[in-house]
């Protein structure tokens, strides 16, 4: 009985042995490398579709996306591998690619990981959009059969806003400023990096100031007030001119409440707009305020309707004051 036993253990090692010299066949897939990728608008960004198969010669692929997200801008067919090949894009959203190895130039059939070809992929708009291997897409054997086991691996493409940057200028003494533009990290360390000893910054809330001074001892900001917002105006005090680099993404549409009385706003665009554009909702009597080494002013007068005074427009990194005779939502 235990010769038995001893046997049967040899038995079942040496055939685990031969399965892990010889390795475990991996399912045949079609799939993207990579899977998901990428881009920011009006960029592009390389995708290579693979196969992993044993026993074909080509294939068909019918790959959907949102044409609004993404747009397919080329293909570039692996012909070192794949000498036949043909691309259709004509419609929005769709891609027909064609693929198979010659007979004179391949040892058919081929078995292993084969790059198919190389999609370049341009952003158009924020968002995501899905790779879908869709109906019809199929991998064929040397003889032109359907290899049905093939499983489709989809991919994703992500499309984030363009980088835009904007040089906000500080000159010495009083600033009257917002931010034109979304930034990845808000805090008044890294906006200001480039402050000088004994700079303050003040936002009005609720009512109340908040401020901030900074310390090149720390160095650092240091008060209540740590990070700058979209929609917010602010003063800074410069104890000398610089300029302070921004760099973030389109702010996109902004509603931004205003209250009754004395409201210290922001205007996040990056370009100058006139403000009966801007503001044709504003009450009878509204003001808005600017500072550029002395006031600027407006006044809203519903029986022009419009804005009337030397203030005629809003700037890009310019803050403002409002003062409004009732609330609102300006949307714009």
């Amino acid at each position: 009985m235990v010769r038995v036993r001893k046997l049967t253990y040899l038995i079942v090692a040496s055939v685990l042995l031969s399965l892990f010299a010889m390795g475990v066949s991996a399912e045949d897939e079609v799939y993207l490398e990579p899977q998901n990728s990428t881009v920011r608008i009006g960029e592009t960004v390389d995708v290579e579709i693979w196969v992993n198969a044993t026993g074909f010669q080509g294939g068909q692929i019918n790959l959907t996306y949102n044409s609004s997200c993404v747009n397919i801008t080329d293909w570039v067919n692996n012909s070192a591998d794949f000498e036949i090949g043909y691309w259709n894009s004509i419609t929005d959203g769709r891609e027909w690619i064609l693929f198979a190895a010659n007979y004179s130039e391949t040892e058919i059939p081929l078995t292993g990981a084969y790059k198919i070809g190389t999609l370049t992929i341009e952003g158009l708009s924020p968002g995501s959009t899905e790779l879908k291997f869709s109906e019809n897409s199929s991998i064929f054997d040397d003889y032109g059969n359907e290899i049905t086991t093939v499983k489709w691996i989809n991919g994703r493409v992500d499309v984030e806003p363009q980088i835009s940057t904007f040089e906000l200028s500080l000159v010495d003494g009083w600033n009257l400023i917002s931010i034109p533009l979304e930034l990845s990290d808000t805090s008044l360390d890294t906006v200001f990096s480039g402050a000088s000893d004994g700079d303050e910054l003040y936002a009005y809330e609720d009512g109340a100031w908040v401020t901030a001074t900074y310390y090149s001892a720390l160095p650092g900001w240091y008060g209540d007030l740590t990070n700058v917002e979209l929609d917010k105006g602010y003063w800074y005090r410069a104890n000398t001119a610089y300029t302070v680099l921004l760099e973030g993404v389109d702010a996109g549409s902004r509603s931004v409440q205003i209250d009754t009385g004395w409201n210290l706003i922001g205007y996040a665009r990056l370009s100058s707009a006139n403000l009966d554009d801007l503001i044709p909702d504003a009450s009878d009597g509204d003001e808005l305020y600017a500072y550029d080494t002395g006031w600027v002013t407006a006044t809203y007068y519903s029986a022009l309707p419009g804005w009337y005074g030397d203030l005629g427009s809003m700037e890009p990194g310019k803050g403002y004051w409002y003062r409004a005779n009732a609330p609102f939502t300006w949307d714009y």
